[in-house]
């Protein structure tokens, strides 16, 4: 957007109608002082969002991970995005407006004055011998001397046949580069296919009898899965109002088990009896054009049916944290307890291998898993719970160290360093299914072909 003095305006939140600029090497947002750009939302994480150029492809935005997701137009920012002049960051409950995406940091050109009329700058006078030697002979003296024009035929017909000649060798030039450059109609046909469409699935388990009645639903649609749980026995209720993105090869081995049961053509048992109780698992998943519904009530699951239930189960245990089983309060709090200790062990040796702080921010998260059903909580669990934001903090401040050295030995063309700082990246994260890992995977072998070459 020509004109602008600003990439962003704060339209709403925290610091409302405050004006940002993106520094040309790019900024880091987020609540911590350490920030290029400080916000004071409370919603925001430490290291929330980064913003920067692409040389000739404008303005682009990176989550760095944070418990609040950032948001482009409302959904998840889920890879380096492009973004807009109109577009709307929302970093917590902060919405940040995209006025330009022009690299505005460094100093504009100096320019002419526009009323100014453009004259040709007046030239020093030559020296007075310069000028007494370019006085003209005399009239006569110069006609002798001067020779006599060719005829207005011969001054014109050489001129005009070159012109013809280069017209000629142009558009000669132009059909050779179209044959060689464009690509042919096979060519043209031969496109990427396209990508697997959303898959629809929903889940849900009932088991009710005289003591107790447990329900659990889950949902997957649009690569975004939500689970709810009631426990009455337990008092337990979890809502299905938390989504979390599932990454594409958590989808891709879900299809596979999908493949491999035969799920579209599995026929449903027949409803059993069973007094006093009501058990039931009741799947339907929609993939494309394939659509199929799979019940069991009160009869014992086929085993390709219970491949499938359990693939199904642990996608939502991994990726919420939610249990497809009823557990007692006594167990949860047992545990938790066992996860809480596995943590810490793990924080304590945090320097000894990579990966030991992701899996001690695993582990606190399934301690709060276990214990958020429970209304009274351990005497540590706010110390656990501070523990699980520092482990995370750090987590993301070495990925986003490492990810700017990797970028730095990049724009050096150092392949070789670049290549180093995001294996070091795949080891903290290494789960394959976090977009963090599989940011750095494609770096690398981005940077690993580029070595090739």
């Amino acid at each position: 957007m020509p004109g602008q003095k600003f990439n962003f305006i704060i339209e709403d939140g925290a610091g409302r109608g405050r004006e940002i600029v993106i520094k040309a090497d790019g900024s880091r947002i987020g609540r911590a002082s350490s920030n290029d750009i400080i916000i004071k939302d409370p919603a925001l994480s430490r290291y929330h969002c980064r913003v920067f150029f692409k040389p000739g492809e404008g303005l682009w935005a990176e989550d760095l991970g944070g418990a609040n997701q950032s948001l482009l137009n409302k959904k998840p920012l889920l890879t380096e995005s492009r973004i807009l002049p109109g577009d709307r960051l929302t970093l917590g409950d902060t919405t940040l407006l995209v006025l330009s995406d022009d690299c505005l940091d460094e100093k504009a050109p100096e320019r002419a004055d526009p009323g100014a009329t453009e004259h040709p700058p007046a030239s020093t006078p030559p020296p007075v011998s310069a000028r007494l030697s370019n006085i003209p002979e005399a009239p006569a003296k110069a006609a002798k001397t001067q020779p006599e024009p060719p005829p207005p035929a011969a001054r014109s017909s050489r001129p005009r046949f070159s012109v013809i000649l280069a017209v000629v060798a142009l558009c000669l030039g132009a059909v050779v580069l179209a044959a060689v450059l464009l690509p042919k109609p096979e060519a043209r046909r031969e496109q990427a296919p396209p990508p697997p469409p959303s898959m629809v699935l929903t889940y849900e388990k009932i088991q009710a009898s005289p003591e107790n009645i447990f329900r659990y639903a889950m949902d997957l649609k649009e690569n975004r899965i939500s689970a709810a749980v009631d426990d009455i026995e337990n008092s337990v209720h979890i809502p299905g109002n938390q989504q979390k993105p599932v990454s594409e090869d958590a989808l891709l081995e879900l299809r596979g088990a999908i493949e491999r049961t035969d799920f579209f053509n599995l026929p449903s048992p027949a409803e059993g009896q069973s007094p006093n109780v009501w058990e039931v698992m009741d799947l339907s998943i929609t993939d494309g054009t394939r659509h199929h519904r799979v019940r069991v009530v009160n009869a014992i699951e086929p085993e390709q049916f219970e491949e499938i239930r359990k693939a199904v189960e642990n996608l939502a245990a991994g990726a919420l944290g939610v249990s497809a089983d009823a557990i007692s309060k006594e167990d949860r709090l047992d545990l938790a307890h066992k996860a809480v200790l596995r943590a810490r062990d793990l924080y304590d040796q945090r320097e000894i291998k990579h990966e030991n702080l992701f899996l001690a921010i695993r582990a606190l998260r399934e301690t709060e898993a276990y214990l958020e059903p429970i209304s009274e909580k351990p005497p540590d669990y706010g110390e656990t719970m501070a523990l699980l934001s520092e482990c995370e903090a750090m987590l993301k401040e070495q990925v986003y160290d490492l990810k700017f050295q990797a970028d730095h030995a990049a724009r050096i063309k150092d392949w070789s360093k670049a290549i180093e700082h995001l294996s070091v990246i795949m080891e903290i994260i290494p789960d394959s299914n976090d977009e963090r890992n599989q940011y750095a995977s494609r770096k690398r072998i981005e940077f690993e072909r580029r070595i090739k070459k």
